[in-house]
């Protein structure tokens, strides 16, 4: 059975710099979504990590290669 009630998500809001849960601001200013709050808080640190290896993050919060 269809959860009617899907999580929405948490995101990372690059133009306030705040944590939201669900699709608050719109997607261009959004980086996620990520499973937990604490995981979208550090989501620029994700992103810096992985364009510092090249990789991409993924919608867990962890790494991909990019290759």
């Amino acid at each position: 059975m269809a959860d009617n009630n899907p999580d929405p998500g948490w995101y990372f809001c690059t133009k306030h710099n705040t944590v939201e849960h669900g699709n608050v601001c719109r997607s261009l200013d959004r980086l996620g979504p990520y499973p937990d709050k604490e995981t979208a808080s550090r989501a620029l640190e994700i992103a810096r990590l992985a364009a510092r290896h090249g990789t991409s993050p993924s919608v867990n919060g962890t790494t991909t290669s990019a290759r």
